[in-house]
């Protein structure tokens, strides 16, 4: 009798043993097959995530060359852009800077002397801007000569395309910014610095500067070349040629902050 209830007893016990065999066996599956799915998108995640292909930067060649325009009245040393990523845009840039450099000589008389530079004030892959300073002599006459004038060019590296300031400076805010003294005159002079504060409020005052002339500023280099306000762009600012009168010579050179007349949109 014993020997029979301990067979029984074994018996029982072995099954206990295989149900819970089966039963870890079953559990081992399930968490098998809940752990496959997530594997299976960590896979995908991380297929997703090397697919990704960095964005490589653009015009990252780019260089620039002195070029010399000479003639018997004007001299003009200016650069020339090459290794652009696309020839046909890197074109269309050299033939801006080229319209670019005809704004000045064209007004002037041919007994006058005219020498221009260019400063670069800004160039990455994406933007190219440049200020040029033109000197004026007259041998023929004295009074008010010389004379300097500047103008600007904005380029969209991109696109081949002239920038004009309303595309990448908020014109309320450099209003308000000119209102209200906000900017930094670009001079070595204190003294012309305060007068230039001074000369900025009189064009506020009698609408030479106004955010209807802001909207406008950069004239279309295919004009006559008007007293205008340009626009250009550096590092860390934006900045804005105002012509001091009227007449050629005398152009106040103010910037201001990127992050506080940026256009956001």
């Amino acid at each position: 009798m014993k020997h029979k209830a301990l067979l029984l007893l074994c018996t029982i016990l072995a099954a206990g043993t295989v149900m819970y065999g089966c039963g870890a066996q079953n559990a081992n599956t399930a968490s098998s097959d809940v752990s496959e799915p997530a594997s299976q998108a960590e896979s995908q995640a991380s297929s997703e995530v090397s697919s990704e292909v960095p964005k490589q930067p653009v015009n990252d060649n780019i260089t620039l060359t002195d070029t010399t325009y000479e003639t018997e009245h004007i001299k003009l040393v200016y650069p020339t852009v090459a290794q652009m990523d696309d020839a046909s845009v890197e074109e269309r840039v050299n033939q801006l800077i080229q319209t670019g450099n005809q704004l000045g000589p064209k007004q002037y008389s041919d007994t006058a002397n005219l020498e221009g530079t260019v400063e670069v004030t800004f160039l990455d892959g994406e933007t190219l801007s440049l200020i040029y300073h033109w000197t004026l002599t007259n041998p023929e006459e004295n009074a008010g000569y010389p004379a300097t004038y500047l103008h600007s060019l904005v380029i969209d590296l991109k696109t081949g395309d002239q920038k004009y300031f309303n595309d990448y400076a908020s014109v309320h805010q450099v209003f308000y910014q000119l209102k209200y003294g906000l900017y930094q005159i670009v001079t070595d002079d204190s003294a012309s610095d305060a007068t230039a504060r001074v000369t900025v409020q009189s064009l506020l005052r009698n609408g030479t500067v106004s955010t209807d002339k802001l909207a406008t500023a950069d004239y279309p280099l295919s004009e006559v070349f008007p007293p205008s306000l340009f626009g250009y762009v550096t590092q860390e600012r934006i900045g804005l040629i105002i012509p001091a009168s009227d007449h050629i010579g005398g152009s106040i050179r103010v910037e201001f902050d990127r992050k506080d007349v940026a256009k956001t949109a």
